[in-house]
């Protein structure tokens, strides 16, 4: 900054990415179109997790064509969770969105945020609306209300804010201790990164808002049945392990979500006359239930100091 000009506010978009120059590409041309609010300065942070494919490559090609300032970060050790970590202690902003290296946000997608924060100063954390890229996809991992809620209660976690749409004030987060490194895609635990922060924040009493003029588009990729039957085998491992943690240090109020995920069936059981219909139609739609004993053991046999 020279002369009087008034100082601009600092928002830092963060990426997580492993061996998806693909879809990442995609995800940095969006980005590279944002519109972006008068008085406010984005900072992109990517965190290289080990890539072996021409992720470096293209990083550097993209920061080019970025009307802002964009940082690479190496994280060798595997795991999202870590990666972000690493982004949190270096980013510049008060505010620090989130976004999956195969997500594609809306033009006004920074500014939807901006404006949340603004709006509301006691807003801690906020998630927004994810749409499928390519209706040829599983519609899977979306968020499609169209309703804004804050989160009022325990029971409303699950699905509330998914992490590929999230943002957040920074010291908010870090006062947590971050995200818990044993969770999410690439790490030991496999997946619910997001969820146990979001249960974590919850916790602490932040101000949480789904608000579904923040849009981004999954380009996933998932086409086939199988590819969701193992998405699903590897979100129920996360939640054993979630489970896990929260019931060991005594927070029992957990089970409510377990206990809201088996009531519909359980209910329809012995409600309706065909009792065996309703048991096989539900046994298929969970046949990767048997994953969460095993992500509790798994817990259980790496538990360390978290937060």
């Amino acid at each position: 900054m020279t002369g009087n000009a008034p100082e601009q506010a600092v928002i830092s978009i963060v990426i997580v990415t492993r061996n998806r120059a693909g879809t990442l590409r995609l995800t940095l041309e969006a980005i590279s179109q944002l519109a972006i609010p008068d008085g406010l300065l984005p900072e992109l942070i990517i965190v290289d997790n080990g890539s072996t494919d021409t992720t470096p490559d293209l990083i550097r090609a993209a920061r080019a064509d970025l009307p802002f300032a964009c940082r690479c970060l190496h994280e060798p050790t595997p795991g999202v969770s870590g990666a972000r970590n690493r982004a949190l202690e270096d980013a510049r902003g008060a505010i620090t969105a989130m976004i999956d290296d195969d997500c594609l946000p809306a033009r006004d997608w920074i500014a939807s945020i901006w404006r949340h924060f603004q709006d509301d100063p006691d807003l801690d954390l906020v998630g927004g609306r994810i749409e499928l890229h390519d209706q040829s996809q599983q519609p899977v991992t979306v968020l499609l209300s169209r309703q804004p809620k804050h989160l009022t209660r325990t029971a409303d976690l699950r699905n509330f804010i998914l992490g590929c749409n999230m943002a957040f004030r920074t010291e908010r987060v870090l006062s947590l201790g971050g995200y818990d490194p044993r969770f999410g895609p690439g790490a030991i635990l496999r997946s619910g990164d997001d969820f146990d922060l979001l249960y974590r924040a919850w916790r602490a009493g932040f101000r949480v808002l789904y608000a579904p003029d923040i849009v981004v588009t999954h380009n996933h990729g998932r086409t086939s049945r199988r590819q969701i039957r193992e998405l699903e085998r590897r979100y129920q491992f996360g939640r054993g392990a979630f489970l896990a943690k929260h019931l060991l240090a005594g927070r029992g109020e957990v089970l409510t979500i377990l206990w809201l995920r088996l009531r519909p069936p359980v209910r329809a059981f012995f409600r309706e006359p065909d009792r065996l219909r309703v048991a096989i139609r539900y046994l298929r739609r969970v046949s990767s239930v048997y994953m969460l004993p095993i992500g509790a053991v798994r817990y259980l046999m790496t538990r360390s100091p978290s937060p």
